[in-house]
């Protein structure tokens, strides 16, 4: 007999009974809805106590605030000097306090030394500490301009926690009046007031005195630039005079002459030197710790190649060739010293991506780095400090370190030189010898990658083996090999009728670090360090639905526009797509909804293009801003020739070969911002519209440039693919498993912190949906119309977890829906108008690297 499960009501007479199936069921569910609210709740309680483990004379300092009237300070500079700072939150809740407080304090060994590690230690108030803070606030509005500043400190003491107020009163500040020059070095005076149109400082700004630093690093820049190396910041001074009255500063500024150290050991005071160029070594394998090991022996086991009056040292034979390396070397015999020619020929060095260390060490004709007489200091393999730009020597020899920049430029091979600036000969200038070090990547290397995914309970993984030589032809050229593959096994709902899908392939690809015919602009080159790509690949899909395969071949030139700015095109790209077989279902789907365009045997031949901007600074953490605009266009001149040529059409279409080919324009942009809350929390916003729009040989987009959305890097309460278009929808037992459309808009935004060891959680928000363009189109509700698109709009949310190894991230993603399209009106929103159902409403995602 089947078990019955009763519930009473307790002042009512009404009672209801359903079996055991059903009451499983029921409550799965409740908890299901009430799940973020119990933990919710266990945050809270948790929270509630985090100085329960601080002595009664004690406080936790539990939040400070900065109150300051003006808009002429920045609060968030203000943040910077306060010495003393609460426990870190996420989203507001101690997690790491909290972590702290689970050790039992009386107590060692595991679980309880670990937790001590990985979590934070109380924050306790110290009156001391709030005073220093204060004094630091000072001294920051002074530097500031405001010198009469004030700035009180009061703390709030209850139930054990601190709460600490900075209360600042700015006043007046002090404004500059008049800026004049002095020379103590009258060869600099022609120079320096030439570049004044450039100065920072000018009548009427406040007295600040970062400004006054920015001016001398400024100055020290242009002249370094002028062949003055030896002139650093130190050699610029400043006097204010304060007596104007009226919160008036008449300011000098003044250049003040080298001081020489002479045998004796006397230091004397004379004019800045000018420097040439002298003799330039450059070394393509060097090795720091045989160079430190045996210095005396090191230089002399070379051989030397001279070309283009540089001296190229190298053992047996030249691993790059002296013309590559000539190229992406700024510094030159004969030439005014220039900083930014030494900054250049970092970047181009690096640009070839064929060194893992540049070292650029620069000294008075003579004198060999290392050995006559200084010492070369060791470097470690995988470390080293970055020369700072704005910082000038410290001795003889200036000694900089640059790391590669994994997404560098990547320079030309051409034969042309820098114009020079000056006359080479017949000026007593004395010269610099540069010695250009460069210590390379293992030429080859392999790699191995898996991945996973788990999307509404279709699980699947994926991996390639990857190859790359990079020297490949002796010009620095970079050979990539790939081999990959991909298997996913698919839910109940497909399995009654289809199979599993499968994917495999191969790709091939070499750049080159030259533009190859017919762009040979020696100017743009020297300029934009361009790089030719040459990419074929071969890829077959093995889906429940359709056998699929693709063979590509692209030819296209990359070139950095500036320092944030990146410029692709790619004037050929050819893709052959073949639909060998496609299943009986689903031939009826894509006749259902008037999709056979989009899937016939078709060409490809397209002209694309792509912008970025990503004007991130790898050193550091910080805001940036990152945007990609790709547009192409395909099948105009086969569609001109065919029409020219008047060949006959096939079923309305042109073909060649016997194949149709597309003609379509498609263009999309995408954008994120990046914001760094603090150094455990950031903020991820981002944007995506696109749309594609098929005419002439076509009547709809290729199926593999239409948009989808859904997935580990989409939409994440959605498996791929699966959203959209618009409101379509469809029974299960008829699913459409491949949605795709011709517009897409996307929002996402991301909230990450860190929580411990290579833990680190994020908590996101997706919405958008994809649409048809093509009234044809037989799925109803897929059109985009302008007046009602956002009634379409599919939001998700959900939390992740990301292991931060350094060399990879391993994401997994929860996703859950919170507004479906695809349901009628009134019943879209969840949980307002239904409840969650676990199989339908989740997605979970496994991937390798942040979403975006």
């Amino acid at each position: 007999m089947q078990k019955i499960w009763c519930i009473f009501a307790g002042n009512v007479n009404k009672s209801f009974c359903i079996s055991k199936k059903l009451r499983s069921k029921f409550l799965y569910s409740r908890i299901i809805q009430l799940l973020p609210a119990i933990v919710l709740m266990a945050a809270g309680l948790l929270s509630c106590r985090p100085a329960r483990h601080i002595p009664e004379s004690n406080h936790l300092l539990d939040r400070y605030r900065i109150e300051a009237p003006t808009n002429d300070i920045n609060r968030e500079e203000l943040r910077r000097y306060v010495r003393q700072r609460p426990n870190k939150r996420i989203l507001g809740f101690r997690f790491h306090l909290w972590l702290y407080n689970m050790a039992n304090p009386v107590k060692d060994g595991w679980p309880h030394n670990w937790l001590r590690s990985i979590g934070e230690e109380p924050v306790i108030y110290d009156p001391f500490i709030t005073d220093r803070s204060s004094t630091q606030l000072r001294q920051y509005l002074r530097n500031k301009g405001f010198y009469n500043a004030i700035v009180d400190d009061t703390v709030s003491l209850r139930r054990k926690r601190a709460v600490v107020t900075y209360v600042i009163e700015p006043r007046e500040p002090y404004y500059v009046s008049a800026l004049n020059y002095q020379f103590d070095d009258e060869g600099l005076r022609e120079i320096v007031l030439a570049d004044t149109a450039n100065s920072l400082i000018s009548p009427g700004i406040i007295f600040d005195v970062d400004i006054l630093q920015d001016e001398r690093l400024r100055i020290a820049e242009h002249l370094r630039n002028e062949g003055y190396y030896y002139f650093t910041r130190e050699h610029v001074y400043f006097n204010a005079d304060t007596t104007a009255g009226d919160k008036a500063v008449d300011l000098t500024l003044g250049i003040s002459r080298y001081r020489q150290r002479r045998e004796s050991g006397r230091f004397e005071s004379v004019p800045h030197r000018r420097f040439r160029i002298g003799d330039v070594y450059v070394i393509p394998s060097y090795d720091p710790r045989g160079a430190i090991d045996r210095p005396d022996e090191y230089y002399r086991e070379f051989d030397t190649l001279m070309f283009r009056d540089m001296h190229y040292l190298y053992r047996e034979e030249m691993p790059v060739r002296a013309r590559v390396l000539a190229q992406s070397t700024f510094l030159l015999p004969g030439d005014i010293y220039r900083k930014e020619n030494e900054d250049r020929t970092y970047r181009h060095m690096f640009a070839l991506r064929q060194y893992r260390l540049v070292n650029i060490r620069l000294s008075e004709a003579g004198i060999n780095p290392g050995v006559d007489g200084d010492e070369l200091l060791p470097v470690d393999d995988n470390q080293g400090t970055p020369f700072d730009g704005d910082q000038g020597p410290s001795s003889d020899i200036d000694q900089g370190q640059f790391y590669e920049d994994s997404e560098g430029p990547f320079l030309v091979d051409d034969e042309s030189q820098p114009v020079d600036t000056g006359n080479r000969t017949g000026d007593t200038l004395p010269r610099l010898d540069a010695w250009i070090h460069l210590t390379p990547f293992n030429q080859q290397s392999y790699t191995v990658e898996l991945e996973g995914t788990n999307s509404s309970g279709d699980f699947g993984f994926g991996g390639n083996i990857a190859y790359q030589h990079r020297n490949f032809f002796g010009g620095a050229e970079i050979f990539d090999f790939r081999i990959k593959g991909a298997i996913e096994t698919l839910s109940e709902s497909y399995s009654r009728s289809f199979r599993n899908t499968y994917e495999y392939g191969a790709e091939a690809g070499l750049q080159i670090p030259r533009f190859m015919l017919p762009l040979r602009s020696v100017s743009f080159v020297r300029r934009y360090n361009p790089r030719t790509n040459l990419a074929a690949a071969y890829n077959y899909q093995l889906r429940p639905d359709y056998t699929r395969t693709i063979a590509n071949a692209a030819f296209g030139y990359t070139w950095r526009g500036s320092e944030f700015t990146t410029h692709i095109i790619n004037p050929v790209e050819i893709n052959l797509v073949s639909l060998p077989y496609a299943a009986p279902e689903f031939e009826e789907i894509i006749r259902r909804y008037n999709l056979e365009a989009s899937f016939r045997d078709h060409m490809v031949t397209e002209t694309n293009y792509s912008f970025i901007f990503n004007n991130q600074d790898i050193r550091r953490r910080g805001d940036f801003v990152f945007l990609r605009f790709n547009a192409e266009v395909a099948g105009n001149i086969l569609a001109a020739y065919s029409s020219m040529a008047d060949r006959p059409r096939d079923d309305g279409y042109y073909r060649v070969l016997g194949t149709g080919f597309a003609q379509y324009f498609k263009t999309d942009i995408d954008v994120r911002y990046y914001r760094q809350l603090d150094d455990d929390n950031s903020l991820v916003y981002r944007f995506f519209a696109g749309a594609g729009l098929p005419y002439g040989n076509s009547t709809a987009l290729p199926f593999e440039k239409k948009y989808f959305s859904g997935g580990a890097n989409s939409i994440r309460a959605w498996q791929v693919r699966s959203l959209g278009p618009g409101s379509f929808h469809e029974p299960a037992d008829r699913s459409f498993p491949n949605r795709t459309a011709d517009i897409k808009l996307e929002a996402n935004l991301e909230y990450r912190f860190d929580l411990f060891w290579v833990l680190e959680g994020a908590l996101f928000l997706d919405a958008g949906n994809i649409w048809a363009i093509d009234d044809n189109d037989g799925r109803q509700g897929a059109l985009f119309r302008l007046d009602s698109f956002y009634n379409d709009i599919a939001v998700g949310t959900g939390m992740g977890l990301r292991f931060d190894f350094s060399f990879f991230i391993f994401r997994f993603d929860m996703g859950v829906k919170l507004r479906n399209p695809a349901y009628p009106e009134g019943q879209r929103w969840i949980p307002l108008n239904r409840s969650l159902n676990f199989q339908d409403d989740f997605a979970v995602n496994i991937g390798i690297g942040y979403p975006f």
